[in-house]
C-alpha cells in the first residue's frame, strides 16, 4: 500500500485492543503529487503485535516521518526509512518486545524507547549526519547500534546514543565500513548491576580515524570494552561500583584512551599496538589493578602510559616493547604495588623512561629495564616503602628518593656507562647497589 499520509491504529482506522494484530504500511512518496513527503502513525495496544513500515523519498523538500507506539508484551516492530531527512520514533512498553529500525541517506533521527524486561532494538545508520537514541529501562534488555556498513561502505558525522538503567542489560555499538568512516560519535550509560557495554571502530582490518567513543557505569559487576582500529581515535570508559571491568585495546596511531574508575576490586586494561597513543588509568578505592600494555606482535613507539591510583592495595603493571615509550605510575596511599617492564629480549629498543611516585606506606616500586638509553626514576614518601629496579642496556639512569622511616632501595645495574643514585631522608634506612661492567657510577646519600 503506497499513500501520502497514513494513520494506523490497528487493523485499519479506529482503535483496536485486541491481540494478535498486524500493521503494514509502504509508503514512496515520489509516486504521489501532492505533498512530497511520507507521513505514518501505527499505534498497538495489547499483546502479539506485529508492525512493519517502509517509508522511500529520494527528495529532499521535506522528511519522512514515522511514529510507532505499542503498548503490550511481545510486540514487534520494523521500521525501514529508504531515504535522507527521515524520522523515527518507536515506543514500546511491556516485555519481550522487538525494534528494528534501518535508515540510509543522510540526516536522520530515530529514537528507540522500552520499558520492561527482555527487550531488543536494533538501529543501523547507513548514513552521515544522522542520530540515533535507545532508552531501555528494565533487566535482560539488548540494544544494537550499527554506523556504516556494507551496503552505505561509509558514514560520517554520526551519532549513537545508549541509555540503560536497570540491570543485566547489553549495549553494543559498532562503526564500520570503508576508510571513510570517520567522524562519529557513540555513547552509552548504564544504570545499574551486571550490564555489558561494548564498542567497536573498524571491520576486518579497516583503518578508520576521528571517531570517539564514551561508556558510562554505575553499580556493581558492569563490563565495559573499547575495541579500536585506527588512529586519531578517542575512548573514554567511566564506571563507579564494585567490581567492574574495563578493557580498552587499540590498534592505531595517536590515539587517546581514558579509564576512569571508583571503587573497589575494579580492573582495569590498556592493550596498544601502534604509535603516539596515549593511554591514562584512574581509580579511587581499594583493591584495583590496572594493566597497560604497549607492543605485541609489533614494537610501538612514542606511547604515553599513565596510571593512577589513590587508596590501599592497589596493584599497577606497565608493559612496553618498543623504543621511546613512557611509563609513568603514580599511587597514594598504602600497601600498593607497581610493576614496569620496558623492553624485550630479542629486540633492540631505546629510549624508554620509566617512573613511579608512591605517597603513603608500604609501598612496592618494582622497574626492570631491557634496552639502551633508558632512564628509571622512583619516588616514595612515607614509611616502610621498597624500591626495586634491574636495569640491563647502556646510556642508562636510575634515580631513587625515599623520605620516610624503614624504607630500602635494590638497584641492580649491568652494562656500560649507566649512572645510579639513591637519596633517602629519615631513619633506619637500607640501600644496596651492585654494579657490572665499566664507566658506571653510584651515589648514595643518606
Amino acid at each position: 500500500m503506497k499513500n501520502l499520509f497514513t494513520l494506523t491504529l490497528m487493523a485499519g482506522i479506529g482503535f483496536n485492543a485486541m491481540a494478535q494484530n498486524n500493521s503494514e504500511v509502504e509508503q514512496n512518496a515520489a509516486t504521489n503529487s501532492l505533498l512530497p513527503t511520507n507521513i505514518a502513525l501505527v499505534t498497538q495496544q495489547g499483546s502479539d503485535n506485529n508492525s512493519q513500515l517502509v517509508q522511500n523519498f529520494t527528495g529532499t523538500f521535506l522528511p519522512n516521518v514515522a511514529i510507532v507506539s505499542q503498548i503490550g508484551s511481545e510486540n514487534q516492530s520494523f521500521v525501514d526509512q529508504l531515504s535522507g531527512a527521515s524520522l523515527s520514533t518507536v515506543t514500546q512498553i511491556g516485555s519481550e518486545n522487538v525494534a528494528e529500525v534501518a535508515i540510509r541517506g543522510s540526516n536522520n533521527l530515530t529514537n528507540v524507547a522500552q520499558s520492561g524486561d527482555v527487550n531488543f532494538s536494533s538501529q543501523e545508520v547507513w548514513s552521515n549526519g544522522s542520530m540515533a537514541n535507545a532508552i531501555q529501562s528494565g533487566t535482560f534488555n539488548v540494544s544494537l547500534q550499527t554506523i556504516g556498513g556494507a551496503e552505505a561502505l561509509t558514514g560520517a558525522g554520526n551519532q549513537a546514543n545508549v541509555i540503560q538503567t536497570g540491570a543485566e542489560n547489553e549495549s553494543i555499538q559498532t562503526i564500520e565500513g570503508s576508510a571513510g568512516t570517520t567522524g562519529n560519535v557513540m555513547n552509552t550509560i548504564q544504570l545499574g548491576n551486571i550490564n555489558t557495554a561494548l564498542q567497536i571502530v573498524g571491520f576486518e582490518g579497516s583503518a578508520f580515524s576521528g571517531n570517539d567513543g564514551s561508556i558510562v557505569q554505575s553499580g556493581d559487576v558492569n563490563d565495559a570494552t573499547s575495541i579500536f582500529e585506527g588512529s586519531f581515535n578517542t575512548a573514554d570508559i567511566t564506571q563507579s561500583g564494585y567490581s567492574n571491568f574495563a578493557n580498552q585495546f587499540v590498534a592505531g596511531d595517536d590515539n587517546s584512551l581514558e579509564i576512569a574508575q571508583e571503587g573497589e576490586l575494579n580492573f582495569a586494561e590498556q592493550l596498544i599496538i601502534g604509535d603516539g597513543n596515549n593511554a591514562a588509568i584512574e581509580q579511587s578505592g581499594n583493591e584495583n589493578d590496572a594493566v597497560q600494555y604497549v607492543g605485541e606482535e609489533f614494537l610501538g613507539t612514542n606511547n604515553t602510559l599513565v596510571a593512577t591510583q589513590s587508596g590501599t592495595e592497589n596493584v599497577s603493571f606497565q608493559f612496553t616493547e618498543g623504543s621511546n615509550n613512557h611509563g609513568e605510575v603514580n599511587q597514594s596511599g598504602s600497601v600498593n604495588d607497581a610493576f614496569q617492564l620496558m623492553g624485550d629480549f630479542g629486540f633492540e629498543v631505546s629510549g624508554n623512561d620509566a617512573s613511579i611516585t608512591q605517597a603513603g606506606e608500604g609501598n612496592l616500586a618494582d622497574q626492570i629495564i631491557l634496552g639502551d638509553d633508558n632512564m628509571v626514576n622512583a619516588t616514595q614518601n612515607g614509611d616502610q616503602h621498597t624500591s626495586e629496579q634491574i636495569i640491563l642496556g647502556s646510556f642508562n639512569n636510575s634515580n631513587v628518593v625515599q623520605n620516610g622511616f624503614m624504607n630500602s632501595s635494590e638497584i641492580f645495574v649491568e652494562g656500560d656507562r649507566n649512572n645510579s643514585s639513591v637519596m633517602q631522608s629519615g631513619s633506619m634506612n637500607s640501600s644496596v647497589i651492585t654494579q657490572m661492567g665499566n664507566g658506571n657510577s653510584a651515589v648514595v646519600t643518606q
